[in-house]
């Protein structure tokens, strides 16, 4: 090759040097959603469905009323409570009354551990209800006027986004009965397992980079936040978890399928940048520059194996020094 069509062409030449490869294990994942910031939504008593207040993919707060049921099943614990509530009182007054009489002596043990039974049935049968009706979140204060409602409010246990919705109006609906479920993104992580070949070059922290099929070029950063104490099935993985960032909540929808490389061990090895490879036929070469004779660059040419890659360099497996030509190989056709 003539120094005039190198200097022309503007073409360079690279030493073959030691370069540091950041080793990477490649794996699949999925964005799943911590259980935690998951709400599958039931009713604790059976009914009809009298209103709907949201709508699928709506955003909903921590409490907000979900939908209104309709519920014969509501107004009998209520109206149990009451009874219970006013037998105990009445049996709160012969149990005190009977205590004191034995108290003096006046009425027998036998008689008085019969009332304090009766009256203690009475209690747990009282608090019970009202336990019953604390978690169907009644309001005491109208009940205690014998207020009784036949509609039950079904609040949300956690805010987020309503995911899918189970009901219609008028349906009728027992406790066995998905009424609509609740996913808050700001749970979302991804999950995605590492074989046991590869479990002594992980920790928690480590980098990992991962991306859709859809977008390969478009890269999303985290760390490893836990790895599995347990493998799992056939292929011997462990399950490990990483966060996602906050910018990328939104974009990651729970049950995308990605792409993970994680961030392994540093190795050095021999290369040169990848414009000084030339490939043919499945070969691979690079042109050694040998000297120079009057105006003419001297090349051999000189075949090598390829192995790792980093952003800018090949590894190479056949060479371990001298000088390549770079910029301007591709001039070249090797046959």
């Amino acid at each position: 090759m003539s120094t005039a069509h190198f200097d022309n062409e503007q073409m360079s030449w690279a030493l073959v040097e030691k370069h540091i490869f950041q080793e990477t294990i490649k794996t699949t994942g999925t964005i799943e959603v911590d259980p935690r910031y998951l709400a599958s939504i039931y009713s604790s008593v059976s009914g009809k469905m009298n209103e709907i207040l949201v709508h699928i993919n709506e955003p909903v707060k921590k409490g907000q009323k979900l939908c209104i049921v309709e519920s014969i099943e509501f107004i009998e614990i209520q109206k149990e409570y009451l009874e219970s509530k006013a037998l105990l009182t009445s049996k709160t007054a012969d149990y005190e009354r009977t205590k004191s009489l034995f108290e003096k002596n006046i009425t027998s043990q036998k008689d008085f551990v019969q009332i304090e039974s009766q009256y203690r049935v009475l209690m747990a049968k009282n608090q019970a209800l009202k336990a019953q009706l604390n978690l169907l979140d009644v309001d005491f204060n109208r009940l205690e006027n014998n207020e009784l409602s036949n509609f039950l409010v079904i609040k949300a246990p956690i805010g987020g986004y309503i995911s899918n919705l189970e009901i219609n109006m008028g349906q009728f609906i027992n406790s066995e009965t998905l009424l609509l479920s609740i996913v808050d993104v700001k749970g979302a992580q991804l999950q995605f397992p590492v074989y046991s070949q590869y479990l002594d070059q992980i920790e928690e922290g480590q980098k990992i980079y991962f991306y859709t099929s859809e977008r390969p070029d478009h890269k999303y950063v985290s760390s490893i936040s836990s790895i599995g104490k347990l493998m799992q099935g056939q292929l011997q993985a462990a399950l490990c978890l990483a966060k996602l960032n906050v910018e990328d909540q939104n974009s990651l929808l729970p049950g995308m399928r990605v792409q993970v490389e994680i961030l392994a061990n540093e190795v050095e090895a021999m290369a040169v940048p990848h414009e000084a490879i030339i490939t043919s036929d499945h070969k691979h070469y690079v042109l050694v520059r040998k000297g120079e004779q009057e105006a003419y660059h001297q090349l051999q040419k000189v075949r090598v194996e390829l192995g790792r890659t980093s952003a800018d360099y090949t590894e190479i497996i056949g060479l371990d020094t001298g000088e390549v030509l770079a910029r301007g190989s591709y001039y070249f056709n090797i046959e």
